[in-house]
């Protein structure tokens, strides 16, 4: 039996993955190929605690630190990589991520300002050099991705910077989230041969479509 195939899916806040990957799944489904469904951070039972703690925790007024941060989703991804990737796509199966190591490369490379080499060594040493097949990039302006959030939770507040958003890295200014775009992009520029890259913007359906296309070109291959 070969080695299965490894997609990921990547893009800012609000970009739409959520939605995008369940109606690939129900895609998928409906074709009779089996796959399974994971996500950073959350992937594994350690990942569930690490995402409430590093997405919801109260860290006061200095908050955490840009360093302990990156070092939590590395935690995460070394443990989501041993026991449920591998061994899936050693099993030969379709393996499909909401976000891997090109989210830390974004969120806390672009947009903290971690040194991007020392992310790559991390990230290099954390998924033990596997890369995905194919990512996909669901590209938005930040002010739309923030402005559905807000929708999303119910806020009316100016950008959806309000009560009604809870997750940590949703509430960060508006400047950060354009930064993670930008670096999305430039990720996406550098690897053009594995990255994917789709208008969020577009109509649900009609990026459904262009997803479902990508994916069979890549289990074609």
């Amino acid at each position: 039996m070969g080695r299965g195939i490894f997609i990921t899916f990547e893009g800012g806040e609000g970009s739409g993955k959520s939605t995008q990957i369940k109606k690939l799944s129900e895609f998928l489904h409906l074709l009779g190929v089996e796959h399974i469904l994971t996500l950073e951070p959350g992937g594994t039972e350690m990942g569930k605690l690490l995402r409430s703690y590093v997405l919801g925790g109260n860290w006061g007024e200095k908050g955490l630190s840009p360093l302990a941060e990156m070092f939590i989703f590395y935690a995460d991804r070394a443990q989501h990589v041993r026991d449920v990737i591998k061994p899936a796509l050693e099993a030969g199966k379709l393996v499909i991520s909401d976000r891997f190591a090109d989210a830390t490369l974004a969120y806390q490379g672009y947009g903290r300002g971690v040194d991007l080499a020392t992310i790559a060594r991390l990230n290099e040493l954390a998924t033990g050099g596997l890369e995905p097949d194919m990512t996909i990039l669901l590209d938005i302006p930040a002010e739309i991705g923030i402005a559905r959030i807000a929708i999303r939770n119910g806020d009316k507040g100016d950008m959806g910077v309000g009560e009604a958003i809870t997750d940590r890295l949703e509430a960060e200014a508006i400047d950060f989230h354009r930064r993670v775009r930008s670096g999305y992009l430039e990720i996406a520029n550098t690897a053009a041969q594995r990255f994917v890259v789709i208008d969020g913007v577009l109509e649900v359906q009609g990026i459904a479509e262009q997803i479902q296309k990508a994916v069979l070109n890549c289990l074609g291959r």
